[in-house]
This record gives structure tokens, sequence and C-alpha cells, in this order.
């Protein structure tokens, strides 16, 4: 069964017949993805029945694994030798569906405690650019638990199978105790040490931030060989050791993790740490895109993989920053999430 991520990523590419497939495939709804057909597909303003599924959904998806919901499906319920199912059963465009993303982004903030994010994606449907779908990727939320605060709803819901259950006392007694556990950040800082004419070098640093609410066990950062950086030549702190390892499943060249050499140590709360440093170029006048993986963790945290890439702004910050001059960038945008989960 593809995850969340896996199908969004396969939607983002394939765009309108990715969803064309589904319904030739007779796509059913599971764990991860759920269709949703707009109360009034000839407007782009949200009604109460609008609210009240895209509220259950943030709260069943959030509370669970995640998972893809898409505005412009509709679905029949039908029966199997395993029960009942719902199955892609037409693709119904919203009209002026751009706007219908705004307006599903503006009642996130009333419809679940806490916040939920979500990362949103608009599909044109073919030679009519003013339909459309919406999909919408709900994380797994590192703040369980999620309430569904609609007004028809205000209860606290989890996606099971491919159905959204409310949740009783005993659940959400869980998903507090759950919700103890630290949280890992990568945090990228910059000294330019070498200015040049044909080329800048800088040494940049990965820090690793616990914003959870207690100490973070067995931190780890693993750090890919590629396009620019040579993790050979890093260096890490006293405290930290360098294991040298090798996974083509999963890499495409030797990496390596780094991690404290005491297992006793830990990164408290709200605190960070650095764990490696390395050197990298970027020639003046080169047309090549700098850029490297990494992934990080610790005992009983998400590991999540991270992509970094040398956008123009943040050439630009390091160029014009004073020599061995420490530098934390005005924007993240330098590098995000690549995934949900690495399991």
């Amino acid at each position: 069964m593809d995850n969340a991520f896996h199908l969004y990523k396969s939607l983002k590419e394939q765009g309108f017949q990715y969803l064309e497939q589904w319904k030739k495939d007779k796509r059913c709804e599971d764990l991860f993805l759920e269709f949703k057909r707009k109360a009034n597909p000839q407007t782009h303003k949200l009604d109460d029945s609008d609210r009240e599924n895209l509220s259950k959904a943030l709260s069943g998806f959030a509370n669970a694994n995640g998972g893809l919901l898409v505005w412009g499906l509709g679905e029949n319920t039908i029966s199997t030798p395993n029960g009942k199912v719902k199955q892609l059963s037409e693709l119904a465009p919203i009209l002026n569906h751009l706007e219908f993303e705004k307006s599903l982004l503006a009642a996130l903030g009333q419809l679940t405690v806490p916040y939920t994010e979500v990362i949103t994606l608009e599909i044109p449907f073919p030679n009519d650019s003013e339909r459309g779908f919406v999909a919408m990727l709900i994380q797994k939320s590192e703040r369980k638990p999620v309430f569904a605060n609609f007004q028809k709803l205000r209860r606290y819901y989890k996606r099971v199978g491919d159905r959204f259950f409310s949740l009783e006392h005993h659940d959400v007694e869980e998903l507090f105790k759950i919700a103890s556990i630290p949280k890992i950040v990568p945090n990228l800082k910059f000294q330019r040490t070498r200015p040049d004419n044909d080329f800048t070098e800088w040494t940049t640093y990965i820090f690793l931030r616990n914003e959870g609410t207690v100490a973070a066990k067995y931190p780890f950062l693993r750090l890919c060989e590629a396009n620019g950086i040579k993790p050979h030549k890093s260096i890490s702190s006293r405290d930290i050791i360098r294991l040298n390892i090798t996974d083509h499943q999963d890499w495409s060249a030797n990496s390596y993790i780094y991690t404290f050499k005491d297992s006793g140590q830990v990164i408290q709360s709200a605190l960070e740490y650095p764990f490696v440093s390395f050197p990298m170029q970027i020639k003046t006048r080169s047309k090549s895109v700098l850029k490297f993986e990494f992934i990080c963790g610790a005992d009983s945290v998400r590991t999540k993989r991270y992509e970094f890439h040398l956008t123009e702004a943040l050439n630009e910050e390091l160029k014009n920053s004073g020599h061995e001059q420490f530098v934390t960038p005005k924007s993240a945008d330098f590098f995000n999430e690549i995934s949900l989960d690495l399991l």
C-alpha cells in the first residue's frame, strides 16, 4: 500500500493522468487516501459539509500516520469479500479550483486544535484552466492529539483502515502519552572561510535541535557523499563519533553516521548540539547544482530525510557576509524535508 507521501509525489509528477488511472483501475480509499466530492463544485466557497469533511480528515490523518485528501472525486460504496469499501466513481472538477485551494488553507486555523500543517497541490482539468482538483497532504502530527474543532464534530478522530473513527477516552489518553516525545530538527549555519574571485568557500555546520518536551536519547545524523561535499573531510566535536557505512538500497554512495560517543548523552529540550561541519566550494560562474541529502533522528523520534540545495538568495547572502563571519540565513528555503518518514 502506498503511503501518503508517495501518493502525493506521484500525483504531483503525473497530474490529471494519475487521477484518470485511478478511475480506470477503480481505485479504492485506504489507510492513506480519502476522496471527497465538493458539496457544490460550481463555487469555490466552503459550505458546512465541506468544513466538516475537512475538519474530520485533518484530525483523523494527523492522529494516525498522515494521509492524502483529494477534493473533486466522487465515490460509491461497494461490497467486497472483506467488507464494504469506497471506490472512486467519478471525476467532479471544481470551478475556480485555485480560489477553492485558498479557501481550504484559510479555514485550517478554525478546524483543528492544534493547527494542522498541510501541503496542497492543484491539478487543472485538461483544456479547462478554470476547473480542477485540489489535493492536501496532511502530515502526521507531532502534537497529538489533534481535535476536530468544527461545531458539528467537536471530538478526536483517527484513521483506521479506510474510515475515520471518533476516539474513545483511552485512545485519547494514549495519544497524550505519545505526545511526550522529543522532536529533532536540523539547523544549518554557515561560515565564509575563503573569499575569492573564482569561487567562494565556506564551512557548513549542521546542528540538531530538540524542540520536543523531553530529552532526546541516541540522537544521530547521517550524511551522504554528494555533489559539492566530501564527508570524509568532515569535522565533528570531541563528543561525536563518525561511523562509515554503505547502504546501496538507500544511498548511491558511502555515507557517514554521526552520534554521541557516550550513549548516555542526550540533547535536552529546547537545546541544540553541533554534530558535524565540512567545507563546501562554489565556483563563481558555475551552473552546477550544489546539493546533498541527510537524515536525522533519535530514539522514539520519526526519522526524517532532508535535501539541501544552494539557492541564489543563500549564495548571495554568503558572498556578502564578512570573512569568518558566522551566518544564520534569514530564510530556510535552502533545505526542505523530502519525506514524512523513513521506515
